[in-house]
């Protein structure tokens, strides 16, 4: 099996093909122009002597035909000698241990597997896919329908993962956007689920421990505490004393739960908005700090590269007295994983990344990063700002690494390493340096 170019009036149709209606084919081809006139995933043909049937894919095969003169005389096709070829599909994406494949040369052969009937297992072991992606990305190509042929694995398997949530305004969301957009679609929308699904989660979790949901905010009571995706909502829920007399308001769509307690003093409600809004940057800068470690522990378990997190942390160590016992490779023992130590990119100066990190990565000074998001700056200590530093430091070398940060946690981080990168740090128009 192989990609080669095809002479379009050797390709003839499956007598079989039950299908009638076959569409726009004026507006699918004109797609094709994004593409050098070719369709993103090559039409599947089974040589039968000097023609080619079509076992899938006859739709963009007329596309190309409605052109008339313009229509080009070769098509690039996937072509079988036979559809026992299946297995050579999979093979030919699990070349991916040998040859690092192209994210459009894994998504193209992944589609292949798609359309030759290869077990939805299989092709997640071949294309090194978490369990279950095959199953939605084919999930997601019933729900495009003929749209699915111009769309890459990711995003069918995005349309999927949706429908199989249940949540079919945002499949179709994915399914319509423009070919350019289409991730951001998905990403707003899947913040947009989670919080709802967190929102919905604090409010059960208050409601068994008796705090009730009001449906305005009550600017009679005091602020007691912020639930949000970036807390552990039933641990929180379950460890907090709550007074007497709480209850909550929700802003659904944003995922935030806010409790409030009765007070017997007056309350200044601007005071309260401030400091909501400052309890959420903190908790956003929080779950910052887990997904940067979180994406170096991944990487050190996959072999991915990580040059720059290795200089930071060869630095780190030279310039640390008492070097501790190593996290991650404590971590990846709990976890029953193996840490991959066969190339050389897993060492930093001999030694394993993950002793090399050491103890723990680097993490804000908590009691200081709500200061930071009052604008109450004159209590910092040296020590709170040297934390931001050394945090700035790792974040900097993950970005450089390939890390990408939720954009809904941006505007966090950006203000604490802005402050991390200050002179006047303590904001009195002086050097902060004690």
């Amino acid at each position: 099996m192989q990609i080669r170019n095809v002479r379009l009036d050797a390709i003839v149709a499956d007598e079989n093909n039950p299908r009638q209606d076959f569409g726009d084919l004026d507006a699918l081809a004109a797609s094709f122009a994004g593409n050098g006139g070719q369709p993103w995933n090559p039409p599947i043909v089974v040589a039968d002597g000097s023609i080619f049937r079509i076992v899938d894919g006859e739709r963009r095969i007329r596309a190309m035909r409605s052109l008339g003169e313009g229509a080009p005389e070769e098509v690039a096709c996937v072509v079988c000698e036979g559809m026992d070829e299946r297995d050579a599909a999979v093979a030919m994406v699990a070349t991916d241990d040998k040859r690092r494949l192209t994210d459009e040369e894994k998504s193209r052969g992944t589609q292949q597997m798609l359309l030759l009937g290869v077990d939805d297992d299989v092709i997640d072991k071949a294309a090194h896919l978490a369990p279950g992606s095959a199953r939605r990305a084919r999930r997601g190509r019933s729900v495009a329908g003929d749209a699915g042929d111009q769309m890459t694995f990711d995003r069918l398997f995005a349309i999927g993962e949706f429908a199989e949530a249940g949540d079919d305004e945002a499949a179709a969301a994915v399914l319509d956007a423009e070919d350019g957009k289409w991730r951001f679609v998905a990403d707003s929308r899947k913040r947009l689920s989670r919080n709802r699904a967190t929102a919905r989660a604090a409010i059960d979790a208050l409601a068994g421990v008796g705090i009730g949901l009001v449906g305005e905010r009550p600017l009679d009571m005091t602020h007691e505490y912020t639930l949000s995706p970036w807390k552990n909502i039933p641990k929180a829920v379950e460890s907090h004393d709550w007074p007497e007399g709480c209850v909550a308001y929700a802003e659904v769509d944003d995922g935030m739960v806010t409790v409030y307690a009765p007070s017997s003093d007056a309350v200044d409600a601007e005071a309260e908005e401030r400091s909501i809004a400052a309890q959420a940057k903190a908790d956003e800068l929080a779950a910052a700090v887990e997904s940067v470690e979180a994406f170096v522990y991944e990487s050190i378990l996959s072999g991915g590269p990580l040059p720059n997190v290795g200089r930071w942390a060869l630095d780190r160590v030279w310039a640390t007295e008492g070097y501790s016992a190593p996290q991650f490779v404590r971590r990846a023992k709990e976890d029953g994983r193996e840490l991959r130590m066969s190339k050389m990119f897993d060492y930093v100066s001999g030694l394993p990344l993950a002793v090399v990190i050491g103890n723990r990565m680097p993490t804000p000074a908590k009691f200081g990063v709500k200061a930071l998001f009052l604008g109450e700056l004159g209590g910092m200590t040296t020590y709170e700002h040297d934390k931001a530093v050394d945090w700035a430091a790792v974040y900097a070398a993950a970005l450089a690494d390939g890390f990408e940060l939720d954009p809904e946690l941006q505007p966090a981080v950006d203000a604490y390493v802005e402050w991390a990168s200050s002179d006047d740090w303590k904001g009195d128009g002086e050097d902060g340096d004690e």
